[in-house]
């Protein structure tokens, strides 16, 4: 398995929970102080033709025939999640859309073009079968009824979770910082077995009814 120190990965429990604001508030603080890679990554599973988010889908993962396709984006605005990140202050984003079989070389590709050594802000879940991120936020939003398969099967790995309404979150991403080379933020005190409801891990958002769970402490 491959690792990346100097990445914080994002994954989601349901689509459009506020995962790319969690990402760009951590790179737009970041940034600041130091240059921020921003990465999508979209893996496609079996069919060349069929969505990984499900549905139809953009057709644009269906166009993916050599393993990999790796992108960057230029362009500031809130029209696509990799455009939020460059508004948000990264100084390049990448997307790279890879099949479930070739996801190491897609990243191994994506290492030849990027300084690893920076701090990189990537979204995910899939990514994380094939990685060790230096930090792995997941984030659900308690208010919503089910789960993506992607994320249920890497929630267990995740270090920091997070509970959102899509505005707010709970633990504030401002917890997440980069120090001495790598990631550092709040730890889960819960790793669940599988079978177990992972949304009852998650801290309670104030205000709101459906969150469950267990403390989450900064570390």
């Amino acid at each position: 398995m491959l690792t990346w120190p100097t990445l914080l990965l994002v994954g989601s429990a349901q689509r459009d929970n506020g995962k790319t604001r969690f990402a760009c508030d951590v790179i737009r603080r970041v940034s600041r102080r130091t240059p921020v890679l921003g990465l999508k990554v979209t893996v496609g599973r079996g069919v060349e033709s069929a969505c990984p988010r499900g549905g139809a889908g953009c057709g644009v993962c269906g166009q993916v025939r050599q393993g990999y396709e790796l992108s960057r984006e230029h362009l500031a605005d809130d029209r696509k999640d990799t455009r939020r990140m460059v508004a948000a202050g990264a100084s390049e984003v990448w997307w790279l859309r890879v099949r479930e079989d070739a996801v190491e070389e897609g990243i191994q590709a994506l290492w030849r073009e990027v300084d690893v050594t920076r701090p990189a802000v990537g979204e995910s879940n899939s990514l994380r079968r094939a990685l060790v991120p230096g930090l792995f936020v997941m984030i659900q939003d308690p208010g919503r009824r089910g789960w993506k398969e992607t994320a249920k099967e890497v929630a267990g790995l995740a270090d920091l979770r997070v509970s959102t309404d899509g505005e707010r979150h709970h633990p504030d991403p401002g917890v997440v910082d980069f120090v001495d080379g790598t990631w550092k933020g709040g730890v889960s005190v819960w790793r669940g077995p599988a079978g177990v409801d992972p949304a009852s891990a998650f801290p309670t958002l104030p205000g709101m009814e459906g969150g469950s769970g267990h403390a989450v402490s900064a570390g």
